[in-house]
Parts: C-alpha cells; structure tokens; sequence
C-alpha cells in the first residue's frame, strides 16, 4: 500500500470544491440541527396567507376557505366512508 500524498491536479481540485445549491444547502442545515432535536421541522412553502399577508382575523378566511372549497368534498367523503 502506498500511502504517498501528491498534489492534487486542477480538475481533482476543481471537482472537490463545488458550491452547494441552495436547495441542498436547506436540507444540510436541516439534517445539521436535526442531530440534537429530532423533532425539528422546515417547511418554506407560501401559503395563501402568506402571499396574501393576512395577518389579522385568520379565523375568518380559514373558515370562508373551508366553507368556500372544502366543505362540499368533506361532506363527500364523510358519507362515503361513513364518518361520524
């Protein structure tokens, strides 16, 4: 076994030091802090509210919303499965 360090040629240079995106860059830091606190949590998706910035009276529109596009496809799925 040969156990001689040589210099690294440029392209075995180049190929160590790529950037991490940042999309993996979340998941890194996320892994990372999970490590003490298993139970650690991320989510970076806009919500309606947020891009709307609603910020007062939310119980209104989460209730409007419901009754306005979920309401008809609970009902559905409450009688289909025969949920009480």
């Amino acid at each position: 076994m040969d156990f001689t360090q040589s210099k690294l040629t440029k392209s075995e240079w180049c190929s160590l030091e790529v950037p991490v995106a940042e999309s993996e860059l979340r998941i890194l830091k996320m892994i990372y802090a999970s490590w003490r606190n298993p139970d650690i949590q991320f989510n970076d998706a806009d919500t309606l509210m947020t891009i709307m910035r609603i910020n007062s009276e939310q119980e209104k529109f989460h209730s409007h919303f419901y009754k306005e596009y979920f309401k008809t496809i609970i009902d559905k799925l409450i009688k289909k499965y025969d949920i009480k």
